[in-house]
């Protein structure tokens, strides 16, 4: 009877000690039940557009973090947008910054106030941000239209352009 004792007292310690590692082994376990899914989503939505070559990308827990430098805001907040529809997906982390450096909001915005001054043209509504320019109003003809929108785009540090002029009569 002490043989058995013996050999059954080790072999219980064993037992406890592996379900113990088991158990502390799977509660510190990461990644998302989806993270794998999510990751081939990004992976094949950032292989279809060459504007994100250079952004690397993480999954864990259904949160997507991404970064890496892009020309336009409006492919920045277009990328963060689209991933944030991935099924699935929880939050995105949108570390993603815009290279070359946009010129200084005040200084864009006061070149293309001037420009616009300049060229007599008065009730347009301006604004900036990280190199896109919204401008908003009205003006006479598709010819001034053009010469505005030409304007504009031609400012020293304008990277887009938002168009929200009417043309009156049309």
């Amino acid at each position: 009877m002490r043989h058995i004792r013996v050999i059954w007292v080790p072999l219980l310690i064993f037992t406890m000690l592996a379900a113990t590692s088991a158990f502390s082994q799977t509660g510190t376990r990461r990644g998302g039940r989806y993270d794998t899914q999510i990751d081939a989503a990004v992976a094949k939505f950032l292989a279809s557009r060459p504007q994100f070559k250079n952004i690397r990308y993480a999954v864990e827990d259904h949160v997507i973090t991404v970064t890496g430098p892009v020309e336009l805001l409006s492919e920045k907040e277009a990328l963060a947008a689209r991933l944030r529809r991935i099924t699935h997906v929880s939050r995105v982390l949108d570390l993603v910054h815009l290279h070359p450096t946009p010129v200084p909001d005040e200084a864009l915005y006061s070149a293309v106030r001037t420009r616009l001054e300049n060229a007599r043209f008065e009730g347009i509504n301006i604004r900036t941000h990280e190199g896109r320019v919204e401008i908003s109003g009205t003006v006479g003809t598709r010819h001034l239209w053009a010469r505005l929108m030409e304007l504009v785009w031609n400012t020293p540090g304008v990277r887009e352009v938002e168009d929200n002029i009417r043309i009156a009569g049309d």
